[in-house]
């Protein structure tokens, strides 16, 4: 599993990456996108996810003999909104050219299916995509990590992160690192595609005391916790469960540039 949404009425979405393994080998449990029922029954399937995105955008055939870190394709984000039937499927890789998206550049590509569901609450196997389709959004060089959608703000909200590896940067003070970057979270409304720069993500450390490595922000969704809406990020350690719970973003207030912090 890399990717998990609810669909609004108890069920919920899942997809595995539809990525190369480091030794570039694949296999259909890469592959699924799955819609379940609230009681964890798997209600449909498609085994072959990635074959529709390549059938359907031509130019991703580019990246589907590279592993997900160097370039490849790799989901790590979904989430589905209830009121248009829509769900977005946010890639981490490959990083393309706005306008020439065969090429290699700095944009992330996000996808939109539409008509997700039937009538009945099932899954329609048959995908359909949304005419804007795909979108190539500037998220500082970044891609996905996860994807959260927001019916109270109507906002997509947006966990970016490096493909992958380590790489050298310069922080706010002008200090170079060489070390795997922050992560940041953003608002981008989709039918004005207004993006907004909420949060940025340290890494943490793996354990409470004497940690020798840290994690990565890896996904992001509401929670209700004493009553307020809080904002839940879980990170990706291997040893320890790691997460945190902050104050819902509001975009209106980070839309302020006096407010917003940059990368």
């Amino acid at each position: 599993m890399e990717a998990m949404s609810t669909d609004g009425d108890g069920g919920y979405f899942i997809s595995t990456s539809q990525s190369l393994t480091a030794g570039l080998e694949g296999g259909a449990n890469r592959m699924r996108l799955t819609h379940f029922e609230s009681n964890g029954n798997a209600q449909a399937t498609l085994d072959m996810f990635r074959n529709e995105l390549v059938s359907e955008y031509a130019w991703l055939t580019n990246y589907t003999s590279k592993a997900p870190k160097f370039g490849g394709i790799d989901v790590e984000g979904i989430a589905y909104d209830p009121d248009s039937n829509r769900l977005w499927v946010g890639l981490r890789g490959p990083l393309v050219d706005g306008s020439t998206p065969s090429a290699t550049g700095g944009h992330a590509v996000l996808l939109t299916l539409t008509n997700v569901l039937d009538g009945g609450g099932n899954m329609n196997t048959t995908l359909t995509w949304a005419a804007e389709s795909p979108s190539f959004l500037d998220l500082g060089g970044e891609g996905f990590r996860d994807l959260y959608w927001d019916a109270d703000t109507t906002n997509l909200f947006v966990l970016t992160g490096k493909m992958g590896g380590t790489d050298t940067f310069i922080d706010g003070q002008g200090n170079t690192n060489t070390m795997t970057q922050s992560c940041h979270m953003l608002a981008y409304n989709p039918t004005t595609s207004n993006m907004t720069f909420c949060l940025r993500l340290p890494q943490v450390p793996n354990a409470p005391t004497g940690a020798t490595t840290t994690s990565e922000a890896e996904g992001i969704c509401a929670i209700t916790l004493d009553s307020e809406k809080k904002l839940l990020v879980v990170y990706d350690s291997k040893t320890h469960g790691v997460y945190q719970a902050l104050d819902f973003p509001n975009p209106s207030i980070f839309a302020d540039s006096n407010k917003a912090e940059g990368y």
